[in-house]
């Protein structure tokens, strides 16, 4: 007597019930989120405390364009006194965008 299913076609229906059944990994990894999260903010954007609601559009365009062209002076003032040796120093300082960072 033959059998009914091939040891190929039962490892198939096997297999297809499992994926059917068992949840899917990625939405595991969804609900509970491993590692970290960071959000960029704008200084300008209203979530920003810098944010100031009585500026106007022209106020805060300039005030970007000064920050701007600090930064580039800054920036040129960096690569003019560089030295053979490469480093990346950390300072704090009035940026563009703010950072949350969770753990």
């Amino acid at each position: 007597m033959a059998a009914f299913f091939s040891p190929l076609a039962f490892s198939l229906l096997l297999q297809l019930l499992l994926l059917a059944i068992l949840p899917n990994p990625t939405t595991i990894f969804a609900s509970k989120p491993l590692g970290f999260s960071m959000d960029l903010i704008h200084r300008d954007s209203s979530l920003s405390p810098l944010y100031d609601l009585s500026s106007t559009l022209a106020q805060r365009a300039e005030q970007a364009a000064l920050r701007f062209m600090l930064r580039s002076r800054s920036i040129a003032s960096w690569f003019a006194n560089t030295t053979s040796m490469i480093s990346s120093p950390v300072m704090a300082g009035p940026g563009e965008l703010l950072m949350k960072l969770s753990l």
